[in-house]
């Protein structure tokens, strides 16, 4: 069984028969649900995202930082940070 989110770019004609050659059921997500099929995405991800934008807009708007780079080093403490302070127990 293979399971989409029913987005129109997921299915193709191709697909579709590549799976009933092989005997794979399709299952189609209703659009508009990841709320309940994917909790997370809700709870954690959002503000996790949030908090990514604030962080890295923080940096490059930060006067001290005009004359260095956004580093993938710097990138990834940005997101680390996003991310405790999105994976709380009261989001999950």
């Amino acid at each position: 069984m293979v399971v989409f989110d029913g987005h129109a770019s997921h299915m193709s004609l191709r697909v579709i028969l590549r799976l009933a050659e092989d005997s794979v059921i399709a299952h189609a997500l209703p659009a508009h649900t990841s709320q309940f099929t994917q909790p997370l995405d809700v709870s954690v991800f959002e503000p996790m995202r949030g908090s990514v934008k604030g962080l890295v807009g923080a940096y490059v708007n930060n006067p001290a930082n005009v004359s260095s780079k956004l580093t993938v080093y710097t990138a990834c403490e940005l997101v680390t940070a996003a991310y405790n302070s999105a994976m709380t127990p009261s989001n999950i």
